[in-house]
C-alpha cells in the first residue's frame, strides 16, 4: 500500500469524519420520543441527527437572546448632554437643509 493509498483508507472506508462527535443518552418523555421518532421518519434522517439539529438550534436561539438582551442593554441609557446637544444639532441642521415642504431649500 503506497503512502497515498494509506491516507485515503479511512476516507474510502469511512473511518474519517472531520467533525469530532461525542456520543451521549438522555431521558426524555415517551410522548416527546413518540414524536421524534414521527419527525425521524419523515425526515428521512438518523434520531442522533434530529437531536443534534434540536439543540444547535436552541443553541443559537439561546445566542441571538443572549445578544438582543445585551443589544437592549446597551441603548437602554438614557443619552448623556453631550448626545441630546448633537442630536438638537443634528435636527437644526436637517431643517434647515430640507424645508417646510419637505424639499431641499436652495
Amino acid at each position: 500500500m503506497t503512502l497515498w493509498q494509506h491516507w485515503l483508507y479511512p476516507f474510502l472506508k469511512g473511518w474519517y469524519n472531520p467533525i469530532e462527535n461525542v456520543k451521549t443518552a438522555i431521558s426524555i418523555r415517551k410522548a416527546l420520543f413518540e414524536q421524534a421518532e414521527d419527525l425521524v421518519r419523515k425526515l428521512k434522517v438518523s434520531r442522533s441527527r434530529l437531536f443534534a439539529l434540536a439543540l444547535e438550534d436552541y443553541i443559537r436561539r439561546q445566542q441571538n437572546q443572549e445578544l438582543l438582551a445585551q443589544t437592549n442593554a446597551a441603548y437602554a441609557d438614557e443619552p448623556d448632554s453631550a448626545e441630546r446637544t448633537l442630536r438638537s444639532k443634528a435636527r437644526r441642521t436637517h431643517r434647515r437643509i430640507v424645508g417646510a415642504n419637505g424639499n431641499p431649500s436652495g
